[in-house]
């Protein structure tokens, strides 16, 4: 009679642990946050609001996948990249790689599309924020205080001078 008391008594325990008992993938949410803390204070651009599970967009997944997805290349990287890098111009290789039957390599060609497009995206808004002025600057993420954002207008600063 003991025992079945005390077996009903811990299962209702561990039911009651499992409705306030949950994870938390820590790994995920620090690496969420570095990236937003990288892109607001380095690049002044938000990637990622940290306001839900489903909030990531495009860059931050291609940040997270494209290490993983390059290690997965390693035959491609010592026998085929070392004598085809050798070949005809970047554009030429780029057409040829349209052709490769590899699921991997064509992954990292589009991550890489990503990361190169929305790079230039921030860097051409940083530099018309800079032409129209300080009111632009304020009106972004980084409020001007951001590095790229400083490193840019030192740099047109100068140009300025020399001309």
């Amino acid at each position: 009679m003991a025992l079945a008391m005390y077996a009903s008594t811990s299962y209702a325990k561990c039911k009651a642990w499992e409705l306030i008992y949950f994870q938390i993938d820590i790994l995920r949410w620090m690496t969420r946050a570095a990236l937003e803390m990288i892109g607001q204070g380095g690049l002044g651009h938000s990637f990622d609001p940290l306001i839900n599970e489903e909030s990531e967009n495009n860059y931050t997944k291609s940040v997270k996948e494209v290490f993983p997805t390059i290690l997965r290349l390693k035959f491609a990287q010592e026998f085929l990249l070392s004598t085809v890098v050798k070949i005809g111009t970047p554009k030429f290789r780029r057409a040829c790689l349209e052709w490769v039957p590899s699921k991997n390599l064509q992954k990292v060609k589009e991550m890489s599309d990503i990361l190169g497009n929305t790079s230039n995206e921030i860097f051409e808004n940083k530099k018309r924020a800079l032409e129209k002025g300080e009111e632009a600057f304020q009106e972004q993420v980084g409020r001007g205080k951001d590095i790229i954002s400083i490193l840019s207008e030192s740099h047109f600063e100068c140009i300025e001078k020399q001309f």
